[in-house]
């Protein structure tokens, strides 16, 4: 069975959030509280695609660069679409 790590309860946050320190993942939840309900799984999606698909040195900043084109309106999911079912962890 798949168990959901949730920031909401439509929000499943990709495995590879548990590789940021817990100071990072902690800001990151309240950053993401800040985005649309409706962008924020798109907004994990794209950057659990990119941080697969391509060399990000950092994820973490790239995450919050994310969160606030979001938040500014000026996000564009395109590496990301359709990837969010199959890969949640449980929240402890």
């Amino acid at each position: 069975t798949t168990e959901i790590y949730t920031l909401s309860l439509h929000d499943a946050l990709p495995i590879c959030f548990l590789r940021l320190q817990d100071e990072q993942q902690a800001g990151a939840l309240v950053a993401l509280q800040q985005v649309d309900e409706a962008q924020r799984q798109a907004v994990l999606d794209e950057w659990e695609a990119r941080c697969r698909n391509s060399t990000v040195r950092n994820p973490a900043g790239y995450l919050f660069g994310i969160v606030q084109k979001a938040i500014r309106g000026e996000f564009k999911a395109w590496a990301g679409d359709g990837i969010s079912s199959g890969r949640a962890i449980p929240r402890g």
